[in-house]
């Protein structure tokens, strides 16, 4: 897959369809699953998942789940990558996929980011598209932990801003819409604290399971950007 060179100036260089959809894991542009609306908030936890690989995550729904659902709520793996290329910096590449309930546990591709260590390049691939993450994940004011995400036609915003007594920070994801309505939380494990880390948090409200993939995508952002 050829990316858009970083100086590049045409809408091209924002805007990438890719052209190895045929022979990639990817040929198959992601179905994003349609969660069934919930009654209340529900919790999903990340866990380590040491089958997968010591650099993957599980997000995983609520155990507690007495089936109201006529379809479970599917799982999530996330795994992270080192990415070392002779003619780029080093970066970080966070892919994600769902799992699908048995019998098949078929997993499909929901999108991934990749976030050179000295920021000077990130790039973003979901759905069909290849796009510089900087144009889907801005600043929404001067605060470093506050970003708006727009990307496939979908609006969030993220805000980060609110520390808690243990120095754990609370980010709220909105949708970007007249009333401004709250879809999620995430917490991720304070950075300073000493391990055992807790395991991170991601709270979706009702309205938010209609774009969960996009809250869950978004959230991984949010992270790596604030450990930046």
């Amino acid at each position: 897959m050829i990316l858009p060179l970083e100086g590049a100036s045409s809408s091209a260089s924002t805007l990438t369809l890719l052209p190895d959809y045929a022979t990639s894991e990817n040929s198959v542009p992601p179905r994003y699953w349609t969660h069934e609306r919930p009654s209340m908030p529900l919790t999903y936890t990340f866990n380590h998942y040491d089958e997968l690989s010591e650099n993957a995550m599980i997000l995983r729904p609520p155990a507690e789940l007495a089936n109201p659902f006529s379809a479970p709520p599917p799982e999530y793996t996330v795994e992270t990558s080192l990415q070392l290329n002779p003619f780029l910096p080093p970066s970080y590449r966070t892919r994600v996929h769902r799992i699908g309930k048995p019998p098949s546990l078929r997993k499909d591709w929901i999108g991934e980011f990749e976030i050179a260590m000295n920021n000077k390049r990130a790039v973003l691939m979901m759905g069909n598209l290849s796009l510089r993450l900087p144009k889907v994940f801005t600043p929404a004011d001067r605060s470093n932990r506050h970003w708006v995400w727009k990307v496939l036609g979908i609006r969030l915003r993220w805000d980060c801003r609110q520390t808690l007594e243990d120095g754990t920070i609370l980010c709220i994801c909105f949708r970007l819409d007249r009333q401004e309505t709250q879809l999620a939380t995430f917490v991720p494990p304070p950075m300073t604290a000493s391990p055992p880390l807790p395991d991170p948090a991601l709270t979706v409200f009702p309205d938010g399971h209609e774009v969960f993939d996009h809250i869950l995508m978004s959230s991984l952002v949010v992270s790596r950007y604030l450990t930046m």
